[in-house]
């Protein structure tokens, strides 16, 4: 069924579509081969940050983020989910080796009790689970708001996006844009 979607949608695209509006030459490349869509008629418009995301002076939020989160002076943040192509058990353990608090960001971490950890999709936490759900280096967050990443991002030592392939990487842009 998911194949015979793909097709149909391919031949739709190609159909009815005279161009296609995308964020980035790597998602532009990927349309052009999966779909293939002549690449002169897809347009890349870039994503700029959020507007919450600015260098913050100093002040009582710093006092506030690190009680409300439990963060240690030092600590390397990501933002997203945690599905295979994310990385995270390299990120995991890459933490745990240099011993570094490591920030986990998004409704998925937060979530890896409730996730079924034999389906294919989520066997790459298994090495990572007890450190997941169990480790004092590590905190979930879930989803928080723009205003509280802008506050993360503004702390952090480092943002880390380890990715195996990202089509485009908004948080590293937010990254920036925080300072």
């Amino acid at each position: 069924k998911c194949l015979m979607n793909y097709h149909l949608n391919k031949l739709l695209v190609n159909k009815y579509v005279d161009a296609i509006i995308t964020i980035s030459e790597t998602s532009k490349k990927d349309i052009a081969r999966l779909l293939k869509f002549n690449p002169e008629e897809i347009y890349v418009v870039y994503l700029g940050p959020k507007a919450a995301h600015i260098k913050l002076k100093p002040g009582k939020w710093q006092e506030e983020i690190v009680r409300r989160f439990h963060l240690k002076e030092d600590f390397v943040v990501y933002f997203g989910d945690i599905n295979y192509n994310k990385n995270i058990p390299t990120l995991v353990n890459s933490c745990k080796a240099q011993k570094i608090q490591l920030v986990l960001v998004g409704k998925q971490a937060l979530e890896v009790e409730k996730m079924d950890l034999s389906h294919p999709e989520n066997a790459h936490l298994k090495p990572i689970y007890k450190d997941l759900v169990s480790s004092k280096n590590i905190v979930r967050t879930g989803f928080i708001s723009d205003e509280d990443a802008n506050k993360l991002l503004n702390l952090a030592t480092c943002l880390v996006q380890p990715s195996y392939y990202e089509g485009f990487g908004l948080s590293v842009i937010n990254a920036f844009a925080s300072g």
